[in-house]
């Protein structure tokens, strides 16, 4: 069988020449009429040898007259004595000419084939879980975007990241994952935190639920080291880095929707609930300072939330549109 092949490809390689005899034409035809596979895999071998045609008349040497170039060399070794005649056929030349030019050309496809391309996750309304190939897990927050290449994990685990995620990373001391958010890196070897990086919003930040995570910023050539329960905010309108010890409870709401109060103003209650659920609420009127509220949410309703906010602070609301406006409170 292996001979066959072979021999088949032997006779192709003569017909993109000009060699085969009649016999082998023949043969050719029969054996490409004989399944849609050999069909194929000759059309798939005349589109090779064409690009490579192409590509390699342009970058060849000029024409050169082969006979009067074999004339002179042979007048000038021989010095009169016979000379044995090595020189090869011209239709051998052409042979081996098609088998070059067939092996350029699969060599080009293979590189092409083979080329790292760009992967992307994008969300618009609705928070996406991603698993990377390394086993990874990354969760994008709203309107956010994550994008690496084809060779992830191979000698690189670099992503870029646009917008909001929370990253579950796969430990590995041998190739940091690194992550690329507007003008900052973030590098870990294995751990777990939530990056923050909207392009509408001015600041860049990095909360490290475990592990430890390196939040660098080129343009300042500053470098800090985060642990679990800290936070590294990037001002990009001061040029500052800033490290300290996270006090936002609530920081990963939009991926849970577990929510934590302990007499905390009603309008930051509001800011909290509209992140979690991609609500708009609104307040409308002034709020006194005492509207205060304690309580817990663990991935409950919208609805439920509001009852709760209704019955404990004594407030009303309506829906109007697609908001939600508060029009009263009791506190």
């Amino acid at each position: 069988m292996k001979d066959e092949e072979n021999d088949i490809r032997e006779i192709i390689t003569r017909h993109f020449a000009g060699e085969t005899s009649a016999a082998e034409e023949k043969a050719l035809s029969e054996w490409i009429g004989q399944s849609a596979e050999n069909d194929a895999e000759y059309r798939r071998s005349k589109k090779l040898f064409a690009a490579a045609t192409r590509h390699y008349k342009k970058t060849i040497v000029p024409d050169i007259d082969v006979d009067a170039e074999w004339k002179v060399f042979e007048q000038k070794v021989s010095d009169g004595k016979p000379v044995i005649n090595l020189r090869p056929s011209f239709s051998m030349l052409k042979i081996a000419a098609a088998v070059l030019l067939l092996i350029a050309a699969g060599a080009t496809i293979y590189f092409y084939a083979n080329r790292a391309e760009a992967v992307y996750f994008e969300t618009a309304s609705l928070v996406r879980k991603v698993e990377l190939p390394d086993g990874s897990t990354v969760v994008l927050n709203r309107f956010s975007r994550l994008e690496y290449t084809s060779d992830f994990g191979n000698d690189h685990r670099n992503v870029k990241l646009q917008g909001e995620a929370f990253f579950d990373v796969t430990r590995n001391a041998a190739l940091p994952f690194v992550i690329s958010a507007r003008n900052t890196t973030i590098e870990v070897v294995g751990t777990s935190f939530n990056v923050l990086a909207y392009d509408s919003i001015s600041e860049v930040g990095v909360i490290v639920q475990s592990g430890v995570v390196r939040f660098t910023v080129p343009e300042l050539n500053k470098t800090v080291e985060l642990m679990a329960g800290e936070k590294g905010t990037f001002a990009s309108a001061q040029k500052t880095v800033q490290e300290e010890v996270n006090q936002d409870v609530n920081y990963q709401s939009w991926n849970t929707r577990k929510l934590t109060f302990n007499e905390t103003h009603l309008s930051a209650v509001i800011e909290a609930i509209n992140k979690a659920y991609n609500t708009n609420i609104v307040l409308k009127g002034i709020v006194s300072d005492t509207c205060l509220l304690t309580a817990s949410f663990d991935n409950q309703s919208l609805e439920a939330v509001l009852n709760v906010l209704e019955s404990t602070l004594n407030l009303t609301y309506e829906r109007v549109g697609n908001r939600i406006e508060i029009t009263s409170t009791g506190c």
